[in-house]
């Protein structure tokens, strides 16, 4: 009869208490690596979505757009790890020209067909304003 390990109370207590995850392999969470372009594209995205929204956000098409374009680039599976906004604060059309820069120079850092199509599509997303149904 095969025992299989399952973490006790008392073990993840004391991995906890000391700072160091003890979890077998499958049951610590699992992300993909985030080219760097595509991380600074994602920071500088988040970081027009963690300033302080217009006072008028009916208007804000650039915010939609950023949300929009930072949604199809964190489809991935498993996950990126969270995103780290670049400090301080951000203008929505800056970000936007910034982050196509960025995103320009991702596709020739990945080799896969989907991380294409995503970045791709991202940039649609960014350089068109939205508005494309996928």
């Amino acid at each position: 009869m095969t025992r299989h390990h399952h973490p006790t109370v008392r073990t993840c207590t004391a991995s906890a208490v000391r700072g160091v995850s003890q979890a077998p392999a499958h049951l610590q969470a699992r992300t993909t690596p985030v080219p760097p372009s595509v991380d600074a594209a994602r920071r500088l995205l988040a970081a027009v979505l963690d300033s302080a929204p217009p006072a008028d956000l009916a208007h804000d098409a650039d915010r939609f757009v950023i949300a929009e374009a930072l949604a199809v680039l964190d489809d991935v599976t498993p996950p990126y790890p969270p995103v780290t906004p670049v400090p301080g604060q951000v203008a929505a059309s800056d970000a936007r020209r910034e982050a196509l820069a960025h995103l320009e120079t991702a596709l020739d850092e990945v080799s896969s067909v989907r991380d294409l199509t995503r970045i791709g599509l991202a940039a649609i997303v960014l350089r068109r304003g939205g508005g494309v149904v996928v």
